[in-house]
């Protein structure tokens, strides 16, 4: 200790230690400048997500009741339906494909608001569209082209919006926000559901001259079209650009991985192995999303209320499952974490399917216990970590192609579900077919999650 020191000391005055104070508040300052950009960029994908999801099942939910207002009275309505719906599907690809390599290039940012502002305009367009009765057929050639549009930007909202979160996440946290990200399709399903059931009954489309179906069906376009511009406008004036991608775009070119490498030698075996492993988890997630309502209906015949109510439950239940899904898979490993649950799935919640077809009517409770019990596994497979796992297995320079074809893509196949369980009818009963589908569903994503690396802590996001 100085001389100075033990005068001052001595004098009752205090010592000149070091003042600490402005770095500990600098440190403080950046640690929360850090969690609020996370935060804003988890919350753009998640509203991205939802905001998607709503668009998405808007022709089977909003329109198609109200079909008989843009087809020729002699087209059967069933198959106007599903070709409504398949034809956004189709635009994914295309949109995962051209938006992927613009976020590569130009940013995530950029990419997102892009994207969302293109589906905001169609999703207002398709609200906006005359009927059969005023233009003919140019009316459902709009709608399908604009279904068409809104499937392409849908595809390449994903490829800015998720990366850029999954970029901006913390190594330990990864899998969870990627499990909270991936749940907004859940709840957006229910809020989109709850919207339906609320039109219907305010209106019923009990006609071509109905309320709903000349004016009602467009609220919901209005509110979707209102929702993306919304999340452009947060997007643009809140939310920061990857740094990880910002360094990406200042490193050498050769340091960098551009979109060609993405099709060639080590880098295609890994958008190989990312798209089977997707095929799988879109699979799982159809056979409860999409073949239980049928099975409810048809099998255990219930009414359409009931089916809507054990439904919303089933999906409300699958939230938590995300969200439970992607902790384990922060813990444990993502390639572990897809195996672990889709074993549980495969065999729990395929018994529990075979169950849910021999139920009766008069079982409504049993009903909703089994067929939420089935849905549940299928959420820890989505919480897994597709997101953060699919992000963790590319290079900055092509992440978001990568990510985007292989998330993207691999949505065509599983959509063909009712081919495969007609083809499934000649060695089973239908009874049985929704159950053996889910196992061969798991056993896709057991397979191609052993057939990859471990992601999970390798920190190659920082790539």
């Amino acid at each position: 200790m100085s001389s100075e020191t033990m005068k001052t000391m001595a004098a009752g005055e205090a010592p000149p230690w070091p003042d600490t104070r402005g770095a500990h508040e600098t440190r403080e300052e950046t640690a929360r400048a850090a969690r609020k950009t996370l935060t804003k960029a988890v919350l753009t994908a998640f509203f991205g997500f939802a905001i998607d999801v709503f668009d998405l099942f808007l022709p089977l939910i909003i329109l198609m009741p109200a079909s008989i207002y843009f087809r020729p009275p002699q087209l059967v309505s069933p198959v106007l339906d599903s070709f409504i719906f398949a034809v956004a599907l189709l635009g994914r690809p295309a949109g995962a494909l051209c938006f992927g390599y613009l976020a590569d290039r130009l940013g995530r940012k950029r990419t997102a608001t892009l994207t969302m502002s293109g589906l905001g305009a169609c999703v207002l367009l398709t609200g906006l569209l005359p009927g059969y009765q005023s233009v003919g057929m140019l009316s459902l050639v709009g709608l399908l082209g604009l279904r068409l549009l809104t499937g392409f930007f849908a595809g390449g909202q994903y490829t800015g919006a998720v990366t850029l979160a999954m970029e901006t996440c913390p190594l330990d946290k990864r899998g969870f926000y990627g499990g909270l990200i991936g749940s907004a399709s859940n709840l957006s399903y229910i809020v989109m559901s709850i919207f339906g059931l609320v039109l219907f009954h305010l209106m019923p489309p009990v006609g071509l001259d109905s309320a709903y179906v000349q004016w009602g069906w467009r609220i919901p376009f209005f509110v979707g079209a209102l929702l993306a511009f919304g999340f452009h406008r947060y997007v643009t004036r809140e939310v920061e650009e990857s740094q990880r991608w910002l360094e990406a775009r200042n490193a050498n070119a050769e340091d960098r991985h551009t979109f060609a490498r993405l099709f060639s030698g080590m880098q295609i075996g890994k958008l190989l192995q990312g798209f089977v492993l997707m095929n799988g988890v879109w699979l799982v997630y159809l056979v409860p999303g999409a073949i239980m309502p049928t099975m409810l209906r048809g099998m255990v015949h219930l009414g359409p209320a009931q089916t809507t109510a054990i439904m919303l439950v089933a999906t409300l239940t699958t939230f938590f499952g995300y969200l439970l899904g992607g902790l384990v898979s922060d813990r444990i490993g993502r390639r572990t974490a897809f195996v672990v649950h889709a074993i549980l799935a495969g065999t729990a919640g395929s018994f529990l399917l075979y169950l849910l077809a021999r139920l009766s009517a008069d079982q409504f409770g049993t009903a909703l216990l089994v067929a939420t019990a089935a849905f549940f596994p299928a959420g820890l497979v989505w919480g897994s970590g597709p997101h953060a796992y699919l992000n963790e297995r590319f290079h900055t320079g092509n992440r978001s192609s990568g990510y985007g074809i292989a998330f993207s893509f691999a949505i065509v196949l599983p959509s063909f579900y009712g081919i495969y369980q007609h083809w499934l009818n000649a060695w089973f009963s239908p009874h049985d077919t929704p159950a053996v589908l889910f196992v061969i569903a798991n056993l896709v994503v057991i397979a191609s999650a052993l057939a990859g690396p471990e992601t999970f802590r390798s920190n190659n996001l920082d790539r």
